[in-house]
């Protein structure tokens, strides 16, 4: 879950939190209510037969049955735990919302546990959504790189701040596009791929963190990217680095196809 530091435990817990805070990435976020991301669902997943689901990431409604969402989500999960899927909440944990298990999920074949490249994945519903247009849109994915400097809005219920904990109510925030060179200055050499995109504020105080992994980073009402990693959350001098979607636009409609044919 955390880049280079973290393994999941099979069976005990869904993640770990390492020492040194390399971390997926709302903090400097405010509460706001879903009508506002309608595109936006909790990933939940559940242990065992009598365990409750948990909230672990966030998704974006890509179609009525289709949810994108970040690969590290998924991985190391027992066959035996259960996925399921809630649209049109606005608590964590709460009965609100329409709630659909996951029939099936699709992680990409390229993606790297150390790198962190290629993270994203789909989530197939045992039923479809019922959309409307108010509390559960889809969203369709950006068709070019927006221009440094952009504000850009990423959204969950993740951790509101490094040291903190989760929030229970949905919370946003907005931050600036970063362009790939200033970023991989920043992280380092080859670290930031073409897969990739960063976002934040050059103060810091703004940005996703735990448990926002996978959650959509939104341009111009487009989907742009998915909370993915970072340095800590919210530091100053550390954009969050986020799946740039568009880049694997093919890939995502070629497994839709895929899927719905088998």
């Amino acid at each position: 879950m955390l880049k280079n530091l973290c393994i999941f435990v099979l069976l005990t817990v869904l993640y770990c939190t390492c020492a040194t805070p390399i971390q997926p990435r709302i903090v400097g976020g405010q509460i706001v209510d879903i009508s506002k991301h309608p595109y936006f669902a909790s990933v939940r997943i559940k242990s065992c037969s009598s365990c409750p689901y948990i909230h672990k990431c966030g998704a974006s409604i890509y179609s009525d049955k289709v949810l994108i969402t970040a690969a590290q989500c998924l991985m190391n999960l027992d066959s035996k735990w259960r996925i399921m899927v809630v649209a049109g909440a606005n608590s964590r944990s709460g009965a609100d919302g329409v709630q659909i298990p996951v029939e099936k999920n699709v992680t990409h074949s390229g993606y790297n546990f150390w790198t962190i490249d290629n993270d994203i994945a789909l989530l197939f519903l045992q039923d479809g959504l019922p959309l409307n247009e108010i509390d559960i849109k889809t969203i369709s994915i950006a068709d070019k790189m927006p221009l440094p400097g952009k504000s850009a809005t990423v959204s969950g219920w993740g951790w509101d701040a490094e040291d903190g904990g989760p929030t229970y109510f949905l919370h946003d925030a907005v931050v600036s596009i970063v362009d790939n060179a200033s970023c991989e200055k920043i992280y380092g050499a080859g670290e930031i791929t073409n897969n990739m995109i960063c976002a934040g504020l050059k103060k810091g105080g703004k940005d996703g963190c735990q448990e926002d992994t996978g959650g959509p980073l939104v341009v111009d009402n487009n989907l742009v990217g998915l909370v993915s990693w970072g340095r800590g959350c919210a530091r100053e001098g550390y954009p969050g680095v986020y799946t740039y979607v568009p880049s694997h636009k093919e890939w995502i409609d070629k497994k839709i196809i895929e899927i719905e044919m088998s």
